[in-house]
């Protein structure tokens, strides 16, 4: 368990807070930014996780749908943390 627990806050928290990626955009190509731009800060990746997507997940994938429904792609959780996601 400490291990997966060490995994996940690494993938979640760390990598994404010094380049903006987790392991799965690293693959993609993908990256989480704040709206302005520059990399998130631990609070925006806490509130994105940790409260944005249960919140998203609770709504019955609502949330998701928003990312639909805008321009920039911003899901519910991106716009409870103040991030987008960029290619």
């Amino acid at each position: 368990w400490l291990i997966a627990v060490l995994l996940g806050l690494t993938n979640f928290l760390i990598f994404p807070m010094f380049g903006g990626q987790s392991i799965g955009k690293m693959l993609t190509g993908l990256r989480v930014v704040k709206a302005n731009g520059e990399i998130p800060s631990f609070k925006n990746l806490l509130l994105r996780h940790f409260v944005g997507y249960p919140i998203t997940i609770l709504s019955g994938g609502i949330g998701f749908l928003i990312s639909a429904l805008n321009y920039k792609g911003r899901a519910l959780h991106d716009f409870i943390a103040g991030t987008e996601v960029i290619y």
